[in-house]
């Protein structure tokens, strides 16, 4: 989940107010207990879940906050508490508990204890809290099998805190009996009964992180886990590359089946018997890394730490035969276990499904289309963005067929393109519908179906499909509804066909910076996307640009500047066959380009721009009947007069003008009849003669202005 996709339930939504009560929450105060930041109570993920009790990514290691700034988080999100080395819950869900039975209070008969002396919160489920305290350095296990309802959280886990709301009940959690002052350490029997026991040492594990695990299970489809026999093969593999401390991540990513979304306690308890199993077949990390492969995603998430050690321990080769069928195991190098990346565009664009937005009148559809056109290998060759490795089709399913016939009309008049007939064997058009997210999925996997074919070593090319707009393409009440934008996200991602979502950004910002974009709606565009990437038409210097911005491998280049090939045809129209209308079609020509590229391009035509004015300034004191001295034309221009006068020099050293001292270059008699002072400086346009200027201005021949309008001193074409 991500911090900034939740989203809240439908405004509008009836029932009681969320109870919050800071006092309760200040009862931690002067504690030591570590308090984190939670979700707001109705907070929901990408995909519509709850996790109002659930931390914002990165909470085991963000600072956590003093009682003063989670109060002021309590005003309308969770607290939770970040259990540190010693702390233990005893965490009760009677919702758990099988009718007519109190795990809890058979747990405390068992073992001859009580929990009555302990600081205890009651949840807004009508749970309970028991705080304790024991050694630090304790392990224990999460869940006891005879008593269900029943879980131990200690160091690497939380709980929501005191004065904080239940997502369901909207009641708040209270502290009901004794103090956090002085937690008391938990019974010694009790301790040792949920002790986790110590395995021996030849499998290995640890050393990867829970959000390390939850990053590398986001990368697999739950649904492709439903047979017992692979998912518990991969709870293996997670359990091993976490030592156990993976639980929650496991849990979590496990339930986000729908299918298996009721079975957390379940998944949980499973879990907890790996720390118990003794002896068998281990299954380590490597067999977590072997499915990433096959997803395609083994590329996208760090080896560390001891590749080569968890080779080693590895029980089964990754082509899925047994250690125990007597052959020789291969282990594969690294470059062969970490895979390949599949591109659209080779090292910029990857495959999967990507989100791209512009903002209104940017050039969306005649700059992409000519940029995936480069995979159909139809552009021409000595574009910098060259012909991709594999060549695909290319489809656009858009809202404006006119644009994308224009678009492509103008890429085939291209020098060194393809006919047009070629073209439109590689790149194909069909208009938008307002589909449902399903019916969206199904028509894009019909249309990858249908375009999809074999290269010569028997891989399947798959076409990149593109949605311009999702809003065009997707029958979606609301592009803010995260529940509603995950589902189409997921629903492309299982189609399996490459697609890009065309879209607009969320504000018009006219600098070129990517980082200041954001997909226009739900958060969840850019969260469930494998690729993000911004179209900026930067309106000082009227210069296009696509950069990606998310990606989850190392890109070649990471922008693109478009220039533009534009194109006059006259096209008959349908209400006079015998008439002809003339019509100008464009088309980007992508080249590779860098942030620093853009920074020089964008100097460089504030520079022209400059140049052009101090031009224009000479052309205007001539045409004026004033003298265009160098004087004149800064006070002309006005503001920086020493930038000004750099400008002028520079345009003197290029030819552009030319520049007469008038002491030198006039005789005392000729600088007495134009009114010129003798320190004066004659700026003139290259093809002006000064005896012809003299002349002109002394009436001795005809005034024509200069010939200005004839001549631009700075189109070198014209010169």
């Amino acid at each position: 989940m991500s911090d900034e996709n939740e989203t809240t339930a439908a405004a509008g939504a009836k029932g009681p107010a969320f109870e919050f009560e800071p006092g309760e929450l200040a009862k931690l105060a002067d504690t030591g207990f570590e308090l984190i930041r939670l979700h707001s109570p109705d907070a929901l993920d990408p995909h519509g879940r709850p996790i109002g009790k659930a931390p914002f990514k990165g909470w085991r290691d963000e600072p956590a906050m003093e009682v003063d700034e989670a109060i002021r988080h309590l005003a309308a999100q969770n607290v939770g508490v970040r259990l540190r080395d010693g702390d233990l819950v005893v965490d009760v869900d009677p919702r758990n508990f099988a009718e007519g039975d109190d795990p809890l209070r058979r747990l405390q008969e068992d073992l001859g204890v009580s929990f009555d002396a302990y600081p205890t919160v009651e949840t807004g489920s009508g749970g309970k809290h028991v705080y304790m305290k024991m050694p630090a350095g304790t392990l224990v296990l999460d869940t006891l099998e005879a008593y269900p309802g029943v879980e131990f959280k200690a160091h690497g886990r939380q709980v929501v805190a005191p004065g904080s709301s239940h997502p369901d009940t909207r009641k708040p959690y209270r502290l009901v009996s004794a103090s956090f002052t002085d937690v008391p350490e938990a019974p010694e029997t009790f301790v040792n009964a949920i002790l986790r026991p110590v395995r021996a040492s030849a499998d290995g594990g640890g050393g990867y992180s829970p959000e390390w695990l939850s990053r590398a299970l986001e990368l697999l489809d739950v649904s492709d886990f439903r047979e017992h026999g692979p998912w518990l093969e991969l709870m293996m593999a997670c359990h091993h590359a976490t030592a156990g401390e993976g639980r929650d991540e496991f849990v979590e990513w496990s339930i986000s089946d729908p299918a298996y979304a009721e079975h957390g306690d379940v998944v949980g308890r499973r879990w907890d018997s790996l720390h118990t199993d003794k002896g068998g077949r281990v299954v380590t990390v490597l067999t977590l890394f072997r499915e990433l492969n096959k997803a395609g995603a083994g590329k996208l998430v760090s080896l560390e730490p001891d590749t080569a050690g968890a080779v080693e321990d590895f029980h089964e080769d990754l082509f899925g035969a047994s250690a125990e069928d007597g052959d020789e195991r291969e282990v594969l190098s690294l470059e062969d276990f970490v895979g390949s990346t599949e591109f659209v565009v080779d090292g910029f664009l990857p495959v999967g499904v990507g989100v791209i937005a512009g903002a209104w009148g940017a050039g969306k559809t005649i700059n992409l289309i000519p940029l995936l056109a480069t995979a159909a290998h139809v552009t021409p060759k000595d574009w910098t963005v060259r012909h991709a490795e594999l060549r695909r089709h290319v489809v656009f399913v858009g809202e404006d067929m006119g644009q994308v016939k224009s678009a492509i009309g103008a890429l085939s008049s291209n020098p060194g393109a393809a006919s047009l007939p070629e073209i439109l064997k590689w790149v194909h058009y069909f208009p938008a519908k307002r589909l449902t997210p399903e019916a969206l999925a199904a028509r894009v996997k019909k249309l990858g179906d249908r375009f999809t074919y074999e290269n010569e070593h028997g891989f399947k090319i798959r076409p990149i499909v593109v949605l311009d707009t999702a809003n065009a393409n997707c029958e979606l009440e609301s592009e803010n509804d995260s529940r509603a934008v995950g589902q189409m996200m997921s629903a492309l991602k299982a189609s399996g066909v490459p697609t890009i979502i065309v879209g607009h950004v969320a504000k018009a910002i006219t600098r070129s910076e990517f980082a200041a974009h954001s997909f226009r709606g739900s958060g969840a565009f850019e969260a469930d996307a494998d690729f993000t990437a911004y179209l900026l038409h930067d309106e000082t210097t009227d210069d296009r640009y696509l950069g990606v911005h998310k990606v989850r491998f190392a890109p070649d280049f990471r922008e693109v500047a478009f220039g533009t090939h534009s194109k006059t045809v006259a096209v008959p129209v349908e209400w006079d066959p015998s008439k002809r209308q003339e019509r100008t079609i464009l088309n980007g020509i992508p080249a590779i380009s860098s942030q620093a590229d853009r920074k020089v391009r964008a100097a460089v035509r504030k520079l022209e721009g400059k140049e052009k004015r101090v031009d224009d300034a000479v052309t205007a004191l001539l045409q004026s009947g004033e003298h265009p001295t160098v004087k004149a034309v800064k006070e002309h221009l006005g503001g920086n007069n020493q930038e000004t006068g750099r400008i002028i020099n520079d345009l003197c050293d290029r030819g552009h003008l030319v520049k007469f001292e008038a002491k030198d270059d006039l005789e005392k008699e000729q600088r007495q009849a134009l009114h010129l002072h003798h320190n004066s400086q004659l700026l003139l346009p290259q093809d002006v003669l000064l005896e012809t200027y003299v002349s002109k201005r002394l009436g001795k021949l005809p005034f024509d202005d200069f010939g200005m309008d004839e001549v631009d001193p700075l189109d070198e074409a014209a010169t």
